[in-house]
């Protein structure tokens, strides 16, 4: 997806912001299904935790909910085991966009973002996304570093590389936030040298990204709203309408596979 990674930093924000809210207040099984695909076609991406997050929202929903007519067995029931797996297929959904978000996304896009009307919240959301995945790294390295010392007591090491870990973090958060007060960051109006610009067909994308997710947002108070899992589950039947709504849901998360084809 080069090219939706060349696109300006407004164009992939708006993107990412309007699947995000539609991915989060969507709770129809077929809808979040449909976004589950549509997400999977879209990055590949699927790491093996996944599979144990989904699992575990799927098994620990109808332990903690009896609610439902249709009993498996005990105190299981149908909708509370279909309910968990829906909403675990709804927290992947999130996960995967925010993995690609934030390999799309940089610290240079949300300096550029929201340095000259909110340069506190372009500073906390840059920090943020630019530390995990370097925390992630870290930890790796620390880790590995210390099984040499605490070998056979992995308690024992594993709080010791937690305790580095959260030391580095702050230190280096430290560091940045020093860094940032050094240049007069956030005083006043200033420029700095970037390579964002914005073209014709990064408008016509923005265009797309809010009228298709406008459909979505209307097809979601008037259609997909009323969805309830308990006490029994009533799937209706898919009418035409219905069929392009959920065709407008699948456009608007493929919508960066249809402008790398475009250009």
């Amino acid at each position: 997806m080069k090219s939706f990674q060349r696109s300006h930093p407004s164009c992939l924000f708006i993107y990412f912001v309007m699947n995000l809210i539609l991915v989060m207040i969507q709770s129809h099984p077929f809808i979040v299904m449909i976004q589950f695909l549509s997400i999977l076609l879209l990055t590949k991406d699927l790491e093996k935790y996944d599979f144990i997050i989904l699992l575990l929202i799927t098994i620990s929903n109808p332990i903690f909910v009896h609610r439902g007519n249709t009993i498996l067995f005990s105190f299981i029931t149908l909708e509370a085991l279909i309910y968990g797996f829906i909403f675990g297929l709804k927290v992947l959904n999130m996960l995967i966009l925010f993995r690609l978000m934030n390999k799309v996304l940089h610290s240079e896009h949300y300096i550029y973002l929201f340095s000259n009307h909110f340069p506190t919240l372009g500073l906390l959301i840059s920090m943020i996304f630019s530390l995990t995945p370097r925390f992630i790294d870290h930890y790796k390295i620390i880790n590995t570093c210390q099984k040499q010392f605490y070998e056979g007591h992995t308690i024992k090491r594993l709080l010791n590389t937690f305790s580095i870990e959260v030391s580095w973090a702050f230190e280096t958060s430290l560091e940045m936030l020093n860094s940032m007060k050094a240049r007069f960051y956030g005083k006043h109006k200033r420029t700095y040298f970037h390579l964002f610009i914005f073209r014709n067909k990064d408008m016509i994308h923005i265009i797309e990204v809010i009228c298709i997710g406008m459909i979505c947002f209307i097809s979601y108070m008037i259609r997909w709203n009323h969805f309830y899992y308990y006490p029994t589950i009533v799937l209706e039947s898919i009418s035409l309408l219905d069929s392009l709504y959920i065709c407008m849901y699948i456009l608007i998360l493929l919508l960066p596979m249809l402008w790398e084809v475009k250009e």
